[in-house]
């Protein structure tokens, strides 16, 4: 028996119905082929039914019927470190355009590209640019990504309290290679109760292998290289919040929004220090990952998150719009930072900071 969902199933028995009415007026032969049209058009109807609704609920790899920069369906791909802050600029895009349905999903960038170039999505938030074997793919299919810059972020070096760190990039490569095993080795102040300086094993926490922020770590301290065994490894920012707090000559890492510099700074002078970078040319001054900072680009861990999706789609082309615009401020109170009102930062807000 064919199986007919219960809205379908009562267009099918109205049908019905007028098929029967037929065969009461004109005879036994008339109401057969009055049930049969009947249910041919309840058929119809159902299949019809079943097309709207398939169109209409697309989102993934497909453009739904008549969408616009601001009416459709949209599946949005993101970072897992970004997906409550793509949850807010969906959400604020939907109620700017109650037409539009977003969903956003958690999608490591390696896979979220793979199903940007299969066309199983349309747009995808990834904080790294196309290898070389991606853009072929990409030249091959006869389509063209858009790339729209977003945000910025920071790889945040938080440290034990009382641990207070001042480093290069080539002293921070010597810790995370393991050619450096104590504080004082590095130049970074430790002091006991008393004020004598004391010396400190380096214990490192990190992210697991597959979190990004480890990745771009190691590539962008050591080109590449593997980053020294000597580690303990932390599943998310809490536990590593939790575990550099608790331990002494503890030095981890987490992101902009998870060092709360920028929104509570208290919170970086009780549970944790957040380490001051300099690059490694002449003079160049000791930074802290504020936004203003990482904005424009003199903390030197910072790197980028992108939109990318096919330029000839329409609604992810329109969100893309809002998020570069009405976005930026959700951004910036999420406290990554935003890259469309950098030029509202004045050179008083990056000026030399002093150790506290």
């Amino acid at each position: 028996m064919t199986h007919i969902p219960p809205f379908n199933a009562a267009l099918h028995r109205t049908a019905r119905y007028f098929g029967l009415i037929a065969g009461l007026i004109t005879g036994s032969i008339a109401g057969s082929i009055g049930r049969s049209i009947g249910n041919v058009i309840a058929g119809l109807m159902a299949t019809g039914l079943s097309i709207f609704m398939l169109t209409s609920c697309s989102g993934g790899g497909t453009k739904s019927s008549g969408e616009t920069a601001t009416s459709g369906s949209l599946a949005l791909f993101t970072d897992d470190r970004l997906k409550t802050l793509t949850d807010s600029l969906a959400a604020a895009f939907t109620q700017k355009n109650p037409d539009a349905r977003l969903t956003v999903e958690s999608l490591n960038a390696d896979s979220a590209i793979a199903r940007l170039l299969r066309k199983d999505a349309r747009m995808i938030l990834v904080s790294r640019r196309l290898t070389a074997d991606e853009t072929a793919s990409e030249e091959k299919s006869g389509r063209r990504y858009a790339r729209t810059l977003l945000v910025r972020d920071a790889i945040c070096l938080i440290t034990h309290p009382d641990l207070r760190l001042d480093a290069s990039l080539s002293e921070l490569r010597e810790v995370y290679s393991g050619k450096v095993k104590e504080w004082s080795q590095s130049g970074a102040m430790e002091a006991d109760s008393l004020g004598k300086k004391v010396r400190l094993p380096v214990k490192l926490f990190v992210m697991p292998e597959a979190h990004g922020t480890r990745g771009y770590l190691r590539d962008s301290l050591l080109a590449g290289a593997p980053l020294t065994a000597d580690v303990r490894i932390c599943a998310d920012a809490q536990s590593m919040i939790d575990s550099v707090s608790k331990t002494k000559g503890a030095m981890g890492y987490v992101s902009m929004a998870d060092s709360r510099l920028d929104v509570n700074k208290m919170t970086a002078d009780t549970l944790f220090r957040v380490a001051r970078v300099r690059a490694d040319t002449l003079d160049a001054p000791p930074r802290r990952p504020y936004q203003a900072n990482v904005a424009t680009g003199a903390y030197p861990l910072a790197y980028n998150y992108y939109l990318m999706y096919w330029t000839e789609e329409d609604l992810p082309r329109g969100f893309a719009g809002f998020a570069v615009k009405d976005g930026q401020r959700i951004i910036k109170d999420f406290g990554l930072a935003p890259m469309q009102i950098v030029a509202r930062i004045t050179a008083a807000d990056i000026r030399p900071e002093k150790m506290k």
